[in-house]
């Protein structure tokens, strides 16, 4: 497999799109051979798959935008990236220059993160209304300087960017590789006015029996869970739009994150399955918060860092309690260590009785090495506190809100007038 990078893939797309409607492209597969050229320029190993995007993407926003004396940039190009491919009177650095406009306090609402307020990977705007564009924002930051609240500027700046891309002036745009047989689309983000009280989801429901597994076996000499992610497949509906996706809660580093993809029909039997591309991760701050919000408790309460010593008593009742209200309609496999099978607590007391152990009491009494299975136990202990937060929501009629919450959030999507994502095109499956 083709190693990706996804600069090659962000450059190549708007090269496509600036070939589409500046040069009139056949963009049908080995048709116009200079921009296949220039693709392989660019990105050498270029996969089949990646190939098909870059055209489709292109005819999609081509579609969508039309001709409007564009010129086309790249959010993390810099000063001749284009050169020799896209004229220099057609390459466009104005989403770079707002971020800059942006002071040390504005930028720090979004981690000092430019992707984090305005998730776009390329973008296109009015070459005739540019410098008018820029030279508004200057105003707006001189108005809302100090002593105003950073917000306020940032909050004005996107209904001002609602309004170019209504006007088709700026299309800050979002890429997704396109999943096989399922068609691209552009869809418009962040641009519509959100009611004072927020949305209102409903009809939220798991699609299907959700799980982490819990059973302990031996997996290439190392002791380890069946699973290592906890997971499911959803569905809520806004206004007259359903969601379908489905995420996964798994390690990374001494913490976890949380993916989402979108289910995306595919083929012509009209069943769902997962994109290709993530939807995106939930920022593990606000996740953090939202299993808070819903279950009283931090999220990593109780878990202490790998060397110290875990709550058995605490984390056996934990489990328990979770398995008796949940009425097998979660799945945490059969309790089992390397085929013994246990009730939840005498299974939780004996993993916590594992992880105390040296590597050498390990491999003599399992024949395994112990490895990463602290690191992974503790990974298992935030998915339990996860579920207590999905049966709290159900408890509390928010089960609908909480599946908003995730899927919002790592789609870059505001919920409420007070957040503060940018407006821009999602071009996907």
């Amino acid at each position: 497999m083709a190693k990706v990078f996804k600069e090659e893939q962000e450059q190549c797309s708007i090269i496509s799109t600036y070939y589409a409607i500046e040069k009139n492209a056949n963009l049908e597969p080995d048709q116009d051979l200079e921009l296949k050229k220039k693709f392989l320029e660019i990105y050498p190993n270029m996969p089949d798959d990646w190939y098909s995007t870059f055209l489709n993407q292109a005819e999609a926003i081509k579609n969508k935008i039309g001709s409007n004396n564009w010129k086309y940039g790249w959010y993390d190009g810099t000063q001749g990236w284009a050169k020799g491919i896209i004229p220099d009177n057609k390459v466009s650095y104005i989403m770079s220059a707002i971020w800059n406009i942006f002071t040390p306090a504005q930028k720090k609402i979004f981690g000092n993160q430019k992707d984090s307020w305005n998730t776009a990977d390329v973008f296109v705007v009015n070459s005739q209304k540019e410098n008018q564009i820029l030279k508004f924002i200057k105003g707006l930051q001189d108005e809302f300087d100090l002593p105003n609240a950073p917000e306020i500027f940032v909050g004005t700046l996107n209904v001002y960017m609602s309004k170019l891309v209504k006007d088709k002036d700026l299309l800050p745009i979002s890429l997704k590789k396109q999943t096989k047989n399922a068609p691209v689309r552009v869809k418009e983000t962040n641009v519509d006015d959100i009611p004072v009280e927020g949305l209102t989801p409903f009809d939220g429901e798991f699609l299907a029996v959700p799980y982490s597994y819990f059973d302990l076996v031996a997996r290439g000499s190392k002791l380890n869970f069946t699973g290592n992610s906890l997971f499911y497949k959803a569905k809520f509906q806004v206004g007259n739009y359903p969601y379908f996706y489905q995420i996964e809660q798994r390690m990374q580093g001494k913490s976890s994150k949380a993916e989402v993809k979108d289910l995306v029909v595919k083929g012509k039997k009209g069943k769902r399955g997962p994109a290709d591309a993530q939807t995106g991760n939930v920022p593990m701050p606000q996740f953090k918060t939202l299993v808070k919000d819903y279950t009283g408790e931090s999220y990593d309460f109780n878990i202490p860092q790998v060397g110290s010593k875990l709550d058995s008593k605490y984390w056996s009742k934990y489990l328990d309690d979770l398995v008796t209200k949940t009425k097998k309609k979660f799945d945490f496999g059969n309790f089992t260590i390397m085929g013994k099978k246990y009730e939840p607590k005498e299974f939780m007391g004996a993993a916590i009785e594992i992880d105390g152990m040296s590597e050498k009491d390990v491999k003599t009494l399992y024949k395994v090495s112990k490895n990463e299975y602290s690191a992974k136990l503790r990974n298992k202990l935030r998915h339990l506190r996860t579920i207590k937060a999905y049966l709290k929501a159900k408890e509390d009629n928010k089960f609908s809100d909480f599946l908003m919450m995730i899927y919002f959030r790592a789609a870059k999507m505001n919920i409420s007038d007070e957040d503060l994502a940018a407006p821009f095109l999602k071009v996907s499956s």
